[in-house]
């Protein structure tokens, strides 16, 4: 199970080195079946999924009517510190990363919606997450994870765009 979530942890994050449609850095707190977090910063990176919207045509003007894609490539990988017991080590460095897709759903807050495959390094751990977001800015997951030393649970996280926190400093 530890090759395996390498070899996937490594595998998200050489999916997302292409430029794609949109980054943002990120604020990461996790919880990993267990009330001991990890604290992460990490870099998502999206992209629409389907064909781009037309262009404008110089040879006849007038009003592009392009539907909206409300599908999102979304991946994100960051790394941090565990406070759950990793080695007999009571806090220690950790990797988190996750790959998936979103839908776009009607409302003010924006609100979008999907499915990721989530892994981690210290602890070990890969699984399955559910995922909310709201305005692009707030992020909730939630899911069933397997860890490498054996067993599953239940394993939640909560991140929020660092540009956020930066603009209620001010």
């Amino acid at each position: 199970m530890h090759r395996l979530c390498a070899c996937g942890v490594a595998l998200l994050v050489s999916l997302t080195t292409a430029t794609l449609g949109a980054q943002s850095w990120r604020a990461e707190l996790a919880f990993l079946d267990t009330w001991r977090p990890a604290v992460a910063v990490a870099y998502e990176w999206r992209t629409p999924i389907g064909a781009d919207p037309p262009l404008p045509d110089p040879a006849n003007p007038g009003p592009i009517f392009a539907d909206v894609r409300n599908w999102l490539f979304s991946a994100m990988a960051g790394g941090g510190v565990t406070f759950a017991r990793v080695d007999d080590h009571n806090v220690s460095p950790t990797l988190l990363a996750q790959l998936g897709v979103l839908r776009r759903l009607d409302g003010k807050l924006e609100p979008r919606l999907g499915l990721l495959l989530f892994g981690g390094l210290r602890p070990e751990v890969l699984g399955p997450m559910v995922r909310f977001e709201a305005k692009d800015v707030v992020g909730l997951q939630a899911g069933w994870v397997w860890f490498d030393e054996g067993g599953s649970g239940f394993a939640f996280s909560a991140d929020v765009a660092l540009a956020l926190l930066d603009d209620l400093r001010r």
